[in-house]
């Protein structure tokens, strides 16, 4: 859950109204546009006259501020319960926050408590505490990426990753990253060769539509932090758990002209990890190879909150919270966590939590405890991310394998036309068809699988029955490819054109995502040292 302050300060600083802020006031959403833009007042709904409460006889009536939120028609409402407030002042504030919108209150609102870890969706959080009241956005998604820096990318680059970012960054919150560093854990030997093919990177980053304006474009190295934390999580990190990471041994073997076998090798599933956390990214692309240091990302979040994310006296507390339950209660929760945390058993965990929420006599804080103590963690400082699968790249090369640079089979986006023409020309097709009236199966001809990708299903069927019936020759089959590549690869090299002739202009927006970035993990690095008491400012 990733919450913005819109107001940054509490309403008494906004002009809200010349009082004080009496502990009851909360704010409302008193007009909503066509347009999705949302208007704030501030209201007190314990006053008949709606009007704000107080001791003060020159206390003046609520007044619209030109405070906006902009938010999509679909937004749901988060109220964001005060832990200084009963159950039943909670609700009511909530119902009458909905009733104010003509809203349905199970449908449009979620009450959740105050501290709580819960994943909030997309929508407005009203919170109320100790007199103060602030309006803060949620952002529903965060999405971290980044690629090593190879130089010039190629179709298979672009169809299997950069199409992908371009559509993500009108979804989410996204940060894409040039991970230099991961670079050095292959090409220590080589380094001359990375700042170049950095720039060459970001240049077909931009040519390929990723959007400075929607999308933070920054250099891994450029942000110090991402190194500290890395140092920080290496204290706690089992070296059994870098060691079964598949790609290791993988890489290992794939690369043996490289002696492998350094600290920054075996290191790098937790760099990534770091890149990650530290973004508290919700979500992160990745194809399905890459699905286990997700895994192992989750894991070291996971071990980490439960190292430090804990209250003083939180065991203690947890332990009298169930007291509470009584005897049977109290057993029978003590039985559902033990089934869950050894056996993982999910429908024991629903049934702990049900048992939890069901109980009037708890107070919220007691309720957080027990349902943090349930799942063995506490306060949550890392965001747990989740794998978001992009689609399987069916871009192959030029000689039919997966198209890499390693393999010489490779288009780039910077490919000059003649040449992109040359080398679809003399791709190798079905080895039956050595004539041109000779039958073949597109099954067994490389072109097929760029038919795959580039061309329509009116295409594809004349394909399939020209090369069957040899209708058509290899040649005439490979020129709607050709074309269509042409066709997709001209607004990007034109694109990349500008770029490489105002590289002051790349560099400005990398400068200015490398500072976004670094706010965001100065901000949670200065948790980090927090709660792992290195913070001795």
């Amino acid at each position: 859950m990733l919450v913005k302050n819109i107001t940054g300060k509490s309403l008494e600083t906004l002009n809200f109204c010349k009082t004080s802020i009496p502990s009851s006031l909360g704010i409302f959403i008193s007009k909503i546009a066509i347009s999705g833009e949302f208007l704030c007042k501030a209201i007190n709904p314990f006053s008949p006259s709606g009007y704000v409460s107080t001791s003060q006889p020159s206390a003046l009536k609520a007044k619209e501020t030109d405070v906006k939120i902009l938010l999509s028609s679909s937004t749901k409402i988060i109220f964001l319960a005060s832990s200084g407030c009963s159950p039943n002042s909670n609700n009511l504030l909530k119902s009458f926050f909905c009733s104010s919108l003509k809203l349905s209150t199970e449908a449009s609102a979620t009450l959740i408590s105050s501290g709580s870890s819960t994943l909030i969706s997309s929508g407005l959080v009203v919170i109320v505490s100790s007199g103060r009241v602030s309006v803060v956005s949620t952002v529903s998604e965060r999405i971290v990426s980044g690629m090593r820096p190879t130089g010039n990318l190629h179709l298979g680059h672009y169809n299997g990753v950069l199409k992908n970012w371009v559509s993500l960054q009108h979804e989410a919150e996204s940060l894409f990253f040039v991970a230099d560093w991961h670079a050095l854990t292959t090409h220590y030997d080589d380094p001359g060769i990375i700042e170049k093919n950095v720039w060459d990177m970001v240049v077909d980053w931009l040519a390929a539509g990723i959007d400075p304006a929607l999308a933070t474009i920054f250099i891994q190295s450029k942000v110090p932090e991402h190194a500290e934390l890395h140092t920080l999580l290496s204290m706690i990190t089992p070296l059994g758990w870098l060691e079964r990471v598949p790609t290791y041994k993988d890489q290992q073997e794939k690369l043996t002209s490289k002696d492998l076998s350094t600290y920054g090798f075996l290191g790098y599933p937790l760099l990534q990890s770091a890149d990650i956390l530290i973004y508290k990214a919700t979500q992160v692309p990745v194809g399905e190879d890459q699905v286990p240091h997700i895994e192992f990302t989750r894991e070291v979040a996971r071990r980490f909150n439960h190292l430090y994310g804990k209250e003083a006296g939180y065991e203690e507390k947890a332990e009298d919270a169930i007291k509470k339950l009584g005897s049977k209660k109290g057993q029978l929760y003590r039985e559902l966590k033990t089934v869950y945390q050894e056996e993982g058993d999910d429908q024991a965990l629903e049934a702990a939590q049900a048992l939890i929420e069901e109980q009037q006599n708890l107070s919220l804080g007691d309720k957080e405890r027990l349902l943090g103590f349930l799942e063995g963690g506490g306060k949550m400082i890392l965001v747990e991310p989740e794998y978001k699968l992009t689609p399987a790249s069916k871009m192959i090369g030029l000689d039919g394998q997966k198209m890499s640079k390693s393999y010489n089979n490779t288009i780039s986006l910077r490919e000059e036309p003649k040449d992109v023409e040359k080398k679809i020309r003399t791709m190798p097709t079905d080895p039956a068809r050595v004539r041109r009236n000779d039958p073949g199966n597109p099954e067994n001809c490389p072109v097929w699988q760029l038919h795959q990708v580039y061309s329509s299903e009116k295409t594809k069927d004349w394909v399939k029955i020209g090369c069957k019936e040899a209708g058509i020759g290899c040649i005439e089959c490979k020129q709607p490819v050709i074309d269509s590549i042409l066709k997709e690869l001209k607004p990007m090299q034109e694109r990349a054109n500008n770029y490489t002739e105002s590289p002051d202009l790349v560099k400005s927006v990398v400068a200015e995502g490398c500072e976004k970035a670094r706010k965001l993990a100065r901000d949670t690095m200065r948790e980090v040292r927090e709660v792992m008491g290195i913070d001795f400012s």
